[in-house]
């Protein structure tokens, strides 16, 4: 009765809601589909926890609340997975707490917190190769993929990325396609190769336009416009950008929203238009730091350092502050600057680098050592059921060598038994024989008598003729 209740209580909170849209970043895809839609009303997704017994449809609900939060409000999603980790710890269930150290991996990502995010992400792809699950291993790879791009370690990226494209080919996923094809060109648009950039960006885009996903269109546009911008042909920039800040709206990713509204700053920026790029910029940060993104706040600063340093007209200090003059708007620049300066040497310290390093090697030592283990139980295991198999014929050939012995035994007594029977035989044959030639002598020995006794044939011819 209580299962009924909950059901029917959903099923009356979200009978207005409808599906939300699917995320382009890899890691809303990266939780795995679950039965609950993300609906606009957040409200009744916590009505509907308070109610949930402490199972695997609580942990749906939390995903799906967490993933709903993770771009506007990581702080508050990460709270929700330590709630969700805990009962998939408590009930063990191994595929949810795959999801939510993969949560986890995102939501650290948004935060600039790299080792973090890149440790949570090895953990779930672990768990999921143990699982053999592909689909959420090609998201997971996509994931580390970024963070390396995030890092600026674009050559590392890519091949993360090209290993996530092949795993979500063969579970047949488009979207992971779509995701992997889009952020592969931004790698190589990173590295100045603005012509694959573009080839791999249209591939991403015509799956995206196939499967309807208006976010991955999104951030796609803002790619392609970033490519323009860098080869100076602004207005198609600009067209793009303000096609991806309609969406964003929309959507009301506020994580996106800023890095757009960064992108259109800038491009204001570079073509003197001082008061859009002041406005556009300053809302951008807004929204970055207000979730606490720090790699959109750190790309942030960098343009208003920029901003402040080349405006020809005086601007205020923040939205809706005083007007600086020329000096105080250079010390702003400068004040931009070092603030940049500390956040990029934050998120891409050598220690950073270090401990990214270091989690990968234990990762990748880690399978080794269960290759190693796993190539040593089977030798173990074939070596055992070699051993069992020559105990086995060590076994048949006693047997067999003491049935053997057993039938030339038999074969031997039998022999010796005719051997004793034709001994016997023979033996009486000779006393037989002996009697016979006994008999015989006697025969010839009274004949002889008869002979000596009796007067012989012509003799007695001869006395009767006379």
């Amino acid at each position: 009765m209580r299962s009924l209740l909950c059901i029917f209580i959903f099923i009356f909170l979200f009978s207005c809601g409808e599906e939300g849209k699917k995320k382009n970043d890899a890691g809303a895809n990266s939780l795995v589909k679950i039965k609950y839609p993300l609906t606009k009303n957040v409200d009744s997704l916590i009505a509907l926890l308070k109610i949930l017994p402490g199972d695997s449809n609580k942990i749906n609900v939390l995903n799906t609340l967490a993933a709903k939060l993770k771009k506007n409000n990581p702080d508050t999603a990460i709270i929700l997975e330590d709630e969700a980790v805990a009962i998939c710890k408590k009930i063990n269930w191994k595929k949810g707490l795959a999801r939510s150290l993969t949560g986890y991996g995102v939501f650290y990502r948004l935060k600039g917190d790299f080792p973090k995010a890149l440790d949570y992400n090895l953990k779930a792809l672990e768990l999921n190769e143990a699982l053999n699950d592909k689909n959420k291993i090609s998201g997971i790879l996509i994931n580390i993929g970024n963070i390396y791009k995030d890092m600026g370690e674009y050559a590392k990226s890519i091949d993360y990325y090209q290993r996530g494209l092949a795993a979500a080919k063969e579970a047949g996923n488009r979207q992971w396609q779509s995701n992997a094809l889009g952020n592969i060109g931004s790698a190589y648009h990173a590295l100045g190769d603005y012509q694959k950039s573009l080839e791999f960006y249209a591939q991403s885009q015509k799956i995206y336009a196939e499967i309807g996903d208006r976010s991955g269109t999104a951030i796609n546009y803002s790619s392609i416009g970033n490519v323009w911008a860098e080869q100076k042909n602004y207005p198609v920039a600009l067209d793009y950008f303000l096609k991806a800040k309609n969406i964003e709206e929309e959507l009301g990713d506020k994580n996106e929203l800023a890095a757009v509204l960064g992108n259109i700053g800038t491009l204001y920026l570079l073509s003197g238009k001082y008061n859009d790029a002041y406005e556009c910029l300053y809302k951008g940060i807004a929204f970055s730091q207000n979730i606490g993104a720090a790699d959109r706040t750190r790309f942030l600063y960098d343009a208003l350092s920029q901003l402040y340093e080349n405006s020809t007209i005086p601007l205020p200090d923040s939205i809706g502050g005083k007007i600086l003059n020329m000096e105080q708007m250079r010390l702003r620049s400068l004040h931009y600057f070092k603030s940049y300066v500390n956040l990029r040497d934050t998120l891409f310290s050598q220690e950073n680098k270090k401990q990214l390093v270091q989690k990968e090697m234990n990762y990748e030592f880690d399978k080794k050592q269960e290759k190693q283990k796993a190539g040593q139980d089977k030798k173990d295991a074939l070596a055992k059921e070699q051993l069992k198999q020559k105990e086995t014929e060590r076994n048949y050939f006693i047997a067999g060598f003491a049935l053997v012995l057993a039938l030339a035994g038999f074969i031997f007594r039998s022999y010796r038994q005719k051997q004793k029977a034709n001994e016997i035989i023979s033996q009486q044959k000779l006393m037989v024989e002996e009697k016979q030639k006994e008999i015989l002598d006697s025969i010839h020995y009274a004949k002889r008598i008869q002979r000596s006794l009796l007067p012989n044939e012509k003799y007695i011819a001869r006395n009767l003729n006379s």
